[in-house]
């Protein structure tokens, strides 16, 4: 069986991709709205090959849309709409939180790969 965390971060994914629309973000927030579906697609598009075969680059990748996310209320000037920006201010966290976890749960294995790259 994969790994629960990727499949959960793929379904986080999903969730910030469709959330402008279903919190109603995208009334006068075109850019938010946009750039927070983009960040949704984007850790889809990570999460998908990750579930299949780990990279700890894509580990870190995910960990950094994560922070993205968490700060997106802000940088994108959506952060006055409650639902919107807890959504984004949580599922941030937990894209964190679980790209950390399997980032540590896996680096020994994540230490062989890059070894063995070097060996050739």
């Amino acid at each position: 069986m994969k790994q629960r965390h990727d499949w959960l971060n793929l379904g986080l994914g999903s969730w910030v991709l469709v959330f402008p629309w279903v919190l109603k973000l995208s009334h006068g927030h075109d850019v938010a709205t946009w750039g927070t579906a983009l960040l949704g697609a984007t850790l889809i598009t990570l999460a998908a090959p990750v579930v299949l075969a780990p990279k700890a680059w894509e580990q870190v990748t995910t960990i950094g849309l994560g922070f993205i996310l968490l700060v997106s209320p802000w940088v994108l000037d959506f952060s006055g709409q409650t639902a919107p920006t807890a959504s984004a201010v949580i599922v941030g966290a937990l894209v964190v939180a679980l790209g950390a976890s399997t980032l540590e749960r896996n680096s020994v294995r994540f230490r062989g790969q890059r070894l063995r790259r070097r060996s050739y």
